[in-house]
């Protein structure tokens, strides 16, 4: 009889054991999630206004909008060195009409 209470108490260490494994894989699995967010910004430098993402402290350009397929242009530019802008003019959200 007590072989069986050992075995009842294993079977409920293994389910314990699965759900935390479960767990640690879903809060890691949103980590990784949160990792690969990409941070758009619309920034402007001296008179240029463009948009860019955001990685590391620095702004790599787009050549359009991100809504726009907008696509790296290669150009980078230190966030400090920018004024960053709200994500759309009012002309494009139709705010200003």
């Amino acid at each position: 009889m007590g072989a069986r209470h050992t075995g009842g108490n294993l079977m409920k260490l293994n389910r314990v054991a699965a759900l935390v494994a479960i767990s640690f894989g879903i809060i890691t699995g949103a980590t990784a999630i949160a990792k690969e967010t990409t941070s758009y910004v619309r920034y402007q430098q001296g008179h240029d206004v463009s948009y860019g993402v955001l990685q590391d402290g620095k702004i790599n350009q787009l050549d359009g909008a991100p809504w726009s397929s907008g696509k790296l242009t290669g150009a980078t530019v230190a966030l400090d060195d920018v004024r960053l802008l709200a994500p759309a003019d009012d002309a494009v959200s139709g705010l200003g009409t």
